[in-house]
Order: C-alpha cells, then structure tokens, then sequence
C-alpha cells in the first residue's frame, strides 16, 4: 500500500522495480546515459505483423527512408527466435499478438514513432526490451501514482511506456507528473510543494487517444490544463460564517472545481470559516481540516489545494451565545467570543484598519487607553485619537501596498499567473505608495508629541507643515479614483485567477473583513475626518495655548487641500445620488452633503416610539438612511411611501457613472422630513426584538450628550429578511468607522426583557409594543 491508501499488485510492483528511476533515484545524467545505451542500435530488421501490413506509408518511409529490411507476418511467431528483429505492431491494447511478442520480450514499435522519426531526421533506434514504444510524445515525462486503485495503475504504467516515458515506484524530486484522483494525501501535497503537476489519469487516456497525431504535444500547458487534478476534487467542504452573497459564490467555485459541498457538518473534510469574530466550530472531528477563507480561494488562484496547516483557522471555540454579527449569515451558530478593537489590533500583528470616528472617544474608547494621569485630559484624549487614527489610515495604506500591490507585481514575470498587467497595477495602485510618504512623516511626529506629551505641543503644526506635500499627493489620488476602481472592477469580473487572488488577501486576517475598494476609499475620507479631528482639538484647546493659532491655520490648510482635491469628483454618481436624496428631505443638514460620504442601504419603518422627543414620533411612518459615517432619520409625508421611493437599492462604496444629470434634480417635490441625524460613533446597542403579538421590532441605543437614547420601530419592509440585514449592515459600518463590535443582540421580550436594560427602558419599550 503506498503512502495514501492505493494497493499495488504485484505485477505492477514487479513492473514499477524495473524502472530506470528507482526509489534511490539518479540523476538526470545517469538517466540518460542508461537509456542511450539501450538504445544505441539502430533498427535493421523489422517484421510487420498483423493489420500493420496494410499500411503503406509506413512501410515507404521503413524502406525507403530508414533502409529497413521488411519482413510480414500474421503474428510473428516465426521470428521470435531471431535476436536482430524489431517488429511493427498497429494496435498495443487488446491485441493478441502484441501480447505474445511483448510477453517474449522482443523489440516493438508503433506505427507514430517512425513517423516521428522521420519528419525529426533522428534514427530509428531500437527500443529497449518489455518496453514496447508506439510515440515518444511522453519522452522526458516520469510519472508517480497515488491513490489510484491496482487496475488504474497498471493502464497508468503501461501507457506512459508506450508513448516513451517512464514511471516511478514512489514519488521524488525527479517526479514530473503525479496521477491521482483527489488532491489529499502526503504524496499530492510533497507534489504541491516542489511544482509538480498533479494529473489525472485522463490525461494519460487522452494523448494515449492522441498516439497517431505527430503536431500534438500532450505536454504543453493548453493540453495539460484539460485533465489537471482539481482544487476540491475528493474534498467535501462546509461553510461557516460566511454571507449569503459569498456563500453562493463559494459553493458554486467548490462545485466547479469537483468538490462537493457537504450536507452538514460531520460530512466534509475540510471546514472554511470566515474571519468574523462571530464564527465558532462545535463538535468538529480531529480529522477534519478547519481552514480560514484565504485557503479556499488561494486555492483557487493557484488550481491545486493549498497547504492546509498554512491556512489555519485561528478563532476561538464557544459553547453558547445569543447575537449575531455584523455580516454574516448563521449557518451553524450564531455569535462567539467578541473582541474589543484593541484586541483584534493585539491578535492580527498591530494591522487593525478601521477608520476612528471624526468625533470624541467614548467612555467605552478611552477605557482602553494606557493608565495615565493624564487620561482625564480632554485636549490630550483627542490628539491621542488623531494619533489612533492616523496610525490605523496608515496601516491600511501599507496593506493596501504589501497584500495587493507588491504580491501582483512579483507575479509580472510569470505570463501564465492570469492576474494583472503592469498597466494594470499601475492604474490601481500608483497613487497609494505617495499617500504612505507623506502620512508616515506626520505620524511620526504625532506619536513623538504623544509619547512625550506636553499640553502645549504643537499639533497643528504638524498638519500645516505638509499641508502643501498633502495637496498633490490627495488630488492625484481622488482624480484618479474613478479610473483605478473602474480597472479594478473590470479585471475582477473578466478574470477569474485575480478574483480569487482578491477574495484570497480580502480574506487575511490583517485586511479585517475590509475589500480592496474599502480600503482604497480610505484616502477619499481621509482629509475630511482630520478637519473634524482639528475642528475637536480646537475646542478643547485654551485660546491662550501656543497650538490654537496652528489649529486654526492648520484646519483651514487642509480644509483648503479638501476642497482641491474634491473639485474633481462633483459630478460623481455617488455624490449625485446624495445629492438627489438631500433634495427631497425638508430641512435636510446642509453637510450631509460630502464626497467622502456613500450611501448604503434605507429601511422603512414605522415608529413606536422610544426616550424623549421619540415619544412624540409614535405610529409615524419613518425612513432611515443609513451612510458610512451617519445615519439620517426622517419622517415620510403623507402621500408617500416606500414603492416611490427613487434610492430603494444597496449602495456600494462608489458608483463611477458621471452621466447623472443634475438637472432632474430641479423640480422633485420633497417627500420627507428631517428628523434626527446621529453619527455611527454614537451607536451604543442594537437590538432585535422577538415578541409573540409583533414581528419585526428593533431598538437602537443612542450616546447623546445628556446620556442615552434609544427608539424602538418596527420594520415596514415586505422582504423577509430586510430587517436583519439592515442590522447587520449597521453594526458593520461601525466596525469598520470606529473598530468596535457592536453586535445585533437578539432579544426575546416574552422570557427575558431584562437584557433589554433598566427597568425604565423595559417599561417604555412595553409601553410602545402595545401601539404596535
């Protein structure tokens, strides 16, 4: 039995300690010397035997060519005894004088090999003994058998020797192809590891169906590509935490590349989870793979298996829990052991990318600062956020350069790689590298004033300094914004080896569950987020401070390198869509209105309620808008409702379309009212209510500056579902803007209204289920 379970007879063990390569395999040297020097006759005399006869052109070129001597015969017996024959035979499989001939070990060749030889202008040289030769299309090629059971492995041996290769009792450095039909076992992933290519025993079947045709080569990589040994083939994979639109995707790709999607858990081999931090695995056998996402689709990248000990899942095991996250569907659990932003920094190297928020820290936030003295000082508190901030845009720049960039580029010389051309990584990735220059010099200096604080450090400064570096560097960046995620966009939809690169780096740990595009949006918000974070400095900066003059000029200076760098980017699908939006909402805030700011997704809901002022929105039909930094609340006025409603969709991050034209803008009549609008930093809980006489009710908790908010609603949508991913998509865009995880809390309200809060709240959330 060979190292992955297949059983060799011991004809073909006998057949296989014959080989020129054994399990102390030579040199490629030795090898050719062993076989020149059985081969170093020339053919003189050839018996024809059989159907073999009737073709003449083969018999021309043996005569006329070579300068054979011709003999025939219907079976050749009569010339077994003659030491100096070489006979023809037409047919290698299923004939019975092939058998017989071959069985006395004479010299046999096929018709393709003097055809070969003659249009090459070599010699016809005798083959060696018991190794009949039809073609030598397999000339150079040594093969090695895993898994295969005994029959397959004979057919495996005897057809590589009939078209002039050779096969290996074990696999070794010398092995060129390995025939197996599933990509599992120490033998596939030995193969894996030094390049060599794991067939399918197809492939022998099919340039053996070949034999006759002399301008096929069975070798080259076309031809090769057609049988090669699937990704998944002989893997059954199941997935865990992942989202409905990734989910589909994944199984159709494990599908396509012959695995099987198991039926549950217990069933597959290897088990994919997402990077979510609510992705948990229960009751898993040791022998199953659990693997991360990265592994699937460097899998599909690369079209073998990747290692799976390379690609390890490395979350946490839990036994119980009650919540979902943001992002992902429960497939087989729902939330697990949660981590704070600094913890998820802590486990993922220091590459943490979430964006802080523009505004203060919270209570919660500045919990996780260093013990200090200091900590109570407010001026301190947000340029140590600026700091965090800055840190985290950076770090996100410099994945953008060594997960995305630097690994495409070093795949430029290999033309086969089907990712990008150097045009095309220039047109994504050129300007991101200048971003890093300039923003590594004002972070270093913001964590020397941090480091070795002293309140009256100059922190305005330090931004009016490179205020003139950060205008080129913005506006070259934001102009050719529209052109990299337009490049990108097309190569990840008409080629399929990017894609997968793609989901494979979108999937490591450092990118935390951010795309490509989250990440080159980034510098997009960048300059706007460091005016609100001036803006806040200022107001916790005494006038008689040294820095207040610097703020000031600082904040114009890059409000000024904003406004450069945006003018470009005005007439922006995205921008319109806003635009649009904030013409129909009556008293809409004039700054919702901003180019780093991108339109999601809406919910339609009807009000029940809440603390406060959302006591009086009770039984209002209401709208939420929410964006990648704020959510807008308004009232529905009479006469609309969600069919009219002109933005029902989910937004992505950017549209690149400039074709809207803002002159149907002019006469829209306005079909809300502006209520509330709170930033995603404020948003404390988000629960999901379940309740025995109410359906679809959710509460959201707001951070105000008199404490805490919270309104209860209930969802309007007809699309089962709707109000989950709503959600989800909330507690998602404050993740990623301010790196904490606020999760969907699932409450039921009949057996436990107590994880609802205070008592207070609990009376006031019943008070507006009963107005439901």
């Amino acid at each position: 039995m060979d190292g992955d379970g297949s059983v060799l007879s011991s004809e073909v063990a006998a057949s296989l300690l014959s080989l020129e390569v054994t399990e102390n395999f030579t040199t490629d040297r030795e090898n050719a010397i062993a076989r020149s020097a059985s081969q170093v006759r020339r053919v003189n005399r050839v018996c024809v035997v059989g159907v073999a006869r009737s073709n003449t052109e083969v018999r021309d070129l043996l005569k006329n060519h070579f300068g054979v001597e011709l003999l025939e015969s219907e079976d050749g017996y009569e010339f077994t005894k003659d030491a100096d024959i070489t006979f023809l035979c037409s047919e290698f499989i299923d004939c019975r004088w092939f058998k017989y001939l071959n069985s006395c070990q004479k010299p046999i060749i096929g018709p393709a090999i003097i055809r070969k030889r003659a249009v090459d202008g070599k010699p016809l040289l005798v083959p060696r003994p018991n190794r009949p030769l039809y073609t030598d299309s397999m000339s150079g090629v040594r093969i090695a058998l895993s898994g295969l059971p005994t029959k397959n492995c004979r057919e495996a041996v005897d057809l590589v020797h009939f078209m002039g290769g050779s096969a290996q009792r074990v696999f070794s450095a010398s092995t060129t192809h390995l025939i197996t039909d599933a990509a599992k076992g120490k033998t596939y992933r030995m193969a894996v590891s030094i390049g060599c290519r794991v067939m399918h025993l197809e492939w022998l079947r099919a340039a053996w169906a070949a034999r006759d045709s002399i301008q096929i080569n069975v070798t080259t990589i076309n031809f090769l590509n057609q049988y090669m040994v699937e990704p998944f083939c002989g893997l059954s994979l199941w997935f865990i935490a992942y989202d409905e639109k990734d989910l589909t995707e994944m199984k159709e790709k494990t599908v396509e590349n012959k695995g099987k999607v198991a039926e549950n858990q217990k069933q597959a081999t290897h088990i994919v989870i997402s990077t979510s931090l609510d992705a948990k695995v229960e009751g898993c056998d040791p022998k199953q793979h659990l693997v991360s996402g990265e592994w699937f689709w460097i899998s599909v990248q690369l079209n073998c298996c990747a290692n799976e000990t390379i690609y390890k899942w490395k979350g946490q095991r839990t036994k119980h829990s009650s919540i979902l996250s943001p992002n992902t569907v429960e497939l087989t659990a729902s939330k697990s052991v949660s981590k704070s932003s600094m913890e998820v920094l802590d486990s993922s190297n220091g590459s943490a990318l979430p964006d802080y928020s523009e505004h203060l820290l919270s209570t919660d936030d500045s919990e996780i600062m260093n013990t200090s003295p200091r900590r109570l000082d407010k001026r301190y508190a947000v340029c140590k956020e600026m700091l965090e901030t800055e840190e985290n845009y950076l770090r996100a720049l410099k994945i953008v350069v060594q997960v995305f960039k630097e690994p495409l580029e070093e795949q430029l010389p290999n033309l086969d790689s089907g990712l990008l051309t150097k045009a095309e990584i220039s047109q994504i990735f050129a300007k991101v590298p200048p971003l890093i220059d300039v923003h590594e010099n004002i972070c270093r200096t913001l964590q020397s004033y941090i480091i070795h604080w002293m309140n009256e450090r100059l922190i305005g400064k330090v931004w009016l300094d490179h205020a003139a570096e950060l205008t080129p560097v913005y506006k070259a960046f934001i102009n050719n914004y529209d052109t990299a995620i337009q490049t990108l966009n097309e190569c990840d939809q008409t080629k399929p080896k990017f894609h997968a690169f793609l989901k494979a780096a979108e999937s490591r740990l450092e990118c935390q569950r951010n795309s490509l595009p989250d990440l080159l949006v980034r510098p997009v918000q960048r300059l706007h987020s460091v005016v609100l974070l001036l803006k806040a400095i200022l107001e916790k900066t005494d006038r008689k401070n040294p820095d207040n003059a610097y703020l000031i000029k600082a904040k114009r200076a890059v409000e000024a390198a904003l406004t450069e760098a945006n003018e470009s980017r005005r007439q922006t699908d995205s921008y319109a869509m806003i635009f649009k939006l904030s013409s129909e909402i009556e008293r809409c805030p004039a700054d919702i209105l901003s180019s780093a700011r991108t339109l999601k997704t809406e919910l339609h809901v009807l009000s029940l309620g809440g603390e406060d002022e959302w006591a009086r929105t009770r039984n209002k039909r209401m709208a939420i808008f929410l964006f990648n930094d704020l959510i807008e609340i308004v009232k529905v006025r009479t006469g609309n409702d969600n069919s009219s409603t002109p933005t029902r969709c989910s937004f992505s991050t950017y549209s690149l379309t400039k074709q809207l034209s803002f002159s149907v803008l002019r006469h829209d009549k306005k079909k809300y009212k502006h209520h509330q609008q709170y930033m995603l930093a404020s948003i404390r809980r988000i629960q999901s209510l379940a309740h025995a006489d109410v359906s679809g009710v959710f509460v959201l908790s707001f951070r105000v500056s008199q404490g805490e908010d919270f309104w209860v609603a209930q969802c309007l949508e007809n699309q089962e579902g709707e109000l989950e991913k709503f959600l989800r998509e909330v507690a998602d865009q404050v993740y990623k803007l301010v790196g904490r995880n606020t999760l969907v809390e699932k409450v039921d309200f009949d057996e436990d209204p107590s994880l609802l809060g205070v008592k207070e709240n609990i009376v006031t959330i019943k008070k507006a289920l009963n107005h439901a």
